[in-house]
């Protein structure tokens, strides 16, 4: 009889182990790797989904409602916990793919960190930084560089350039509330010239709209406004292919000129 007991108490105790280990394996694999997002074709991470489906009407408010977009903010969180971030960048595609080059490897002494998700728009990311990208980074980082804002006027035809400045603004006004003692370098939206897409036609007046309304939240201490434009547009002030290759995104050249813009900059910001 007291066998009896014995071996169904250790069958409990084996099983009580295994529902823990299972447990574990559960949440371990519910975190995304970093290389589960990378595809041969775009040496890049993919893996982009949907929590809930988008509004189909786009409204004034839409640009600064938070929404839930993409598993690569569960890495975010985790890369939060791994080492202390003195530079952090926020953004879209333009931000997320320059890391792995040399021009990103400039800023090591920095202690970077990027949070960039392709295909992002302002709302995407005012709910990742609303839902812990911006928790639990401590010290603050010195500088938080944020770059977005052309996914909204690129997807959505009826998007209008205060309606995406007033999404930036409330980014700006977030990352300040969850990281008081960082400086914000606001990037200019670059220059844009997809003719193919929907809007492309009026993206470049757009792209100057938007910007000369937000160059307004420099104060000259807390927030400085940096337009690359003249960077990235040829003598015709169309977008400088042999920087930004398809008219939107940076190629290493590309990369290369936007650090050398940006580093004088922020060697003043983190004095």
């Amino acid at each position: 009889m007291k066998k009896h007991k014995t071996n169904i108490i250790i069958c409990g105790v084996l099983l009580v182990l295994s529902v823990g280990v299972f447990i574990t394996q559960a949440k371990e694999a519910s975190i995304p790797k970093p290389e589960e997002f990378h595809t041969e074709q775009t040496g890049r991470w993919a893996g982009v989904w949907h929590e809930d489906p988008k509004p189909e009407q786009r409204t004034p408010e839409t640009a600064s409602v938070p929404f839930y977009y993409n598993k690569l903010h569960l890495v975010y969180l985790a890369r939060i916990k791994e080492r202390p971030i003195g530079l952090l960048f926020l953004g879209d595609s333009i931000t997320h793919f320059w890391p792995g080059r040399a021009s990103w490897e400039k800023f090591a002494h920095y202690n970077p960190a990027n949070f960039g998700i392709s295909g992002e728009t302002t709302e995407e990311l005012l709910w990742r930084i609303t839902n812990g990208e911006l928790d639990g980074i401590n010290p603050n980082p010195k500088v938080v560089v944020v770059l977005i804002g052309t996914n909204n006027i690129g997807h959505y035809r009826e998007e209008e350039p205060e309606w995406v400045a007033s999404g930036i603004k409330k980014i700006v006004e977030t990352v300040h509330t969850k990281l008081p003692n960082s400086k914000v370098l606001l990037i200019g939206v670059l220059p844009r010239d997809l003719t193919h897409e929907i809007g492309g036609n009026a993206a470049p007046l757009k792209v100057a709209q938007i910007n000369s309304i937000i160059k307004s939240l420099d104060d000259g201490w807390n927030v400085t406004f940096v337009d690359l434009t003249s960077v990235f547009t040829d003598r015709q002030g169309k977008a400088n292919r042999k920087l930004l290759s398809d008219g939107l995104h940076p190629n290493d050249k590309g990369y290369e000129a936007w650090y050398k813009a940006i580093s004088p900059v922020l060697s003043k910001m983190i004095q």
